[in-house]
């Protein structure tokens, strides 16, 4: 583990995966290094460590960059009206070891199952929700200008997005097709870049889209995330 820190983490047997399993299918993490997927680079050293409250990390070393990926479960802190049946967070930190990587990062839904609903956002959240007849799902992640406000003050965010205006903020997180992407441009050598997913899904009772549930439950900030498990 070179890009997290705790004090309560043990080595792991368990072989890397990418992607949570919900009720409405699989939530794939995928990353890209220059368009290519991590999987076409050389790994070096890949490894696994199980966190204190029952979450989960990935560390993958290659010779251009140091990615580490947290599964674990947020709090949550709804309003006595909402429910939902489960979340997910998903944390990657990026550490190139070469100077000015492109990195993308997306949180993509494979699914057979036939879908309704499509992007949802709101103020610092880009989101897409679907429904079935049966079930709700939502993902969620920063916005535009929360990225770059997280820039501005040098957190774990490249300030490439400095000179954009307010209109070419909103449109940095990019939907395609099943999927919220992250593209940073121009990642400096060494300097750590965080992107976050929230997952939240629940069974509905046939008026989903009168529930907010699972979009105010995927509105959170990385370290609130990273809080169940007493990462830094």
């Amino acid at each position: 583990m070179y890009l997290f820190t705790s004090e309560k983490i043990v080595p792991s047997r368990s072989s890397p995966k990418s992607f949570i399993s919900t009720p409405l299918g699989e939530v794939h993490m995928e990353l890209y290094i220059n368009e290519k997927p991590l999987s076409h680079f050389a790994i070096v050293e890949t490894k696994s460590f199980d966190l204190h409250h029952g979450g989960i990390l990935y560390s993958y070393v290659t010779p251009a960059l140091i990615a580490e990926l947290v599964f674990c479960k947020p709090p949550s802190s709804l309003a006595p009206h909402m429910s939902i049946d489960g979340i997910c967070g998903a944390v990657w930190r990026v550490k190139p070891l070469v100077d000015q990587l492109s990195v993308k990062y997306s949180a993509t839904l494979r699914t057979q199952k036939l879908l309704e609903g499509g992007a949802n956002s709101g103020e610092g959240l880009d989101a897409l929700t679907w429904y079935t007849n049966t079930h709700m799902l939502t993902i969620g992640t920063e916005d535009g200008p929360m990225l770059t406000h997280r820039g501005k003050k040098n957190d774990r965010m490249p300030n490439c997005f400095y000179t954009y205006d307010e209109l070419a903020q909103q449109e940095i997180v990019q939907y395609v097709n099943d999927a919220l992407v992250v593209p940073i441009p121009s990642l400096p050598k060494n300097e750590i870049c965080q992107v976050h997913f929230v997952i939240a899904w629940k069974k509905h009772d046939g008026q989903p889209e009168d529930d907010v549930s699972t979009w105010y439950a995927v509105d959170m900030v990385g370290k609130d995330i990273l809080s169940a498990e007493e990462l830094a």
